[in-house]
């Protein structure tokens, strides 16, 4: 096929924050990880998908639904038929957005 089967990314923030994406999707290893470390604590979602986070040494349940997709359809459209905030708002939409586009730019020079 005519792309990549894995890829990497680090970001450096203009607040010396570093940042690291490793995507693997030829990999016959079962991962899914999620995790966020800072100078006072991480953040754990492991697996990404699973029920389970644990934040400080406390762990909450919260079940996956069975179509990974619809919660966000569902908020989609109760923002539009019922006015109420979007998970993802739209400035944090097209961030997101441009970061994915730089990301792709840089990997093609």
């Amino acid at each position: 096929m005519g792309v990549e089967d894995s890829a990497t990314v680090l970001i450096d923030y203009v607040n010396k924050t570093r940042g690291i994406v490793d995507v693997r999707w030829n990999s016959r290893i079962g991962r899914d990880q999620f995790r966020v470390i800072g100078t006072e604590g991480e953040i754990n979602l492991d697996p990404l998908h699973g029920p389970g986070l644990r934040v400080g040494g406390l762990e909450e349940d919260h079940p996956r639904h069975p179509n990974v997709h619809y919660p966000l359809v569902a908020n989609f459209a109760s923002a539009v038929l019922d006015g109420k905030p979007v998970a993802c708002p739209a400035d944090e939409a097209i961030q997101t957005d441009w970061i994915t586009g730089e990301v792709m730019r840089v990997g093609r020079e």
